[in-house]
């Protein structure tokens, strides 16, 4: 389910990083492009939700915030060939100066998706995930690409520069550690909270 779909999306953004290459990429090649930054795509999926959940912890830096500044995360593994850290410290080099332009373009494609994800669902369950699957899910990723190809030639310093940037690292590190903390301790107190819930 969530593996399948993550290896989708990065068989995507391969094709789309490939778009200008001489020689032609299958939807095979895309895919075992995907496989081979497998163990990656895992690591980075985990920091973004450690982090994000450390921010939403923190109160002080929203989730909401982190998951806008590492909205790119996924575009610049693959195109820049990044890993863990250094690619959430590039993404938010991008973002930074534009968090609210793409949160205002994020706005605009929920209240464009939404209708039609909702309508389709209505008819039938079933249709609603293909044309989730197949249309929006597609059409969003695009969509965000171009914007990270646009901040890509607005920003070219931050190629260079991505992995030196320490202070974005300590925040990074900070929120990732109190989100594996907060991860650890509602893993091991939801079991007695449930207990206690069943026993009034």
């Amino acid at each position: 389910g969530l593996l399948a779909a993550l290896l989708a999306k990065a068989a995507l953004i391969s094709l789309l990083v490939s778009e200008g290459d001489s020689a032609e990429l299958t939807c095979g090649v895309a895919y075992r492009r995907a496989l081979v930054l497998f163990l990656p795509l895992i690591w980075l999926t985990c920091l973004l939700i450690l982090v994000v959940l450390g921010g939403l912890v923190a109160l002080a830096i929203p989730g909401l915030v982190w998951m806008i500044y590492l909205t790119l995360a996924l575009f610049i593994l693959i195109d820049q060939k990044t890993r863990g850290l250094s690619t959430l410290v590039a993404s938010w080099a991008y973002v930074e100066h534009y968090w609210w332009s793409i949160f205002g373009r994020l706005l605009l494609l929920l209240a464009a998706a939404l209708p039609v994800a909702s309508a389709t669902f209505l008819i039938s369950k079933f249709l609603g995930v293909i044309v989730s699957a197949l249309l929006i899910s597609p059409l969003s990723l695009i969509y965000f690409f171009q914007i990270y190809l646009r901040l890509k030639l607005l920003k070219p310093e931050v190629e260079v520069a991505s992995g030196d940037d320490l202070k974005r690292r300590r925040w990074l590190r900070a929120c990732a550690v109190l989100g594996l903390v907060a991860l650890v301790v509602g893993l091991i107190f939801a079991p007695v909270l449930s207990a206690r819930l069943l026993t009034l």
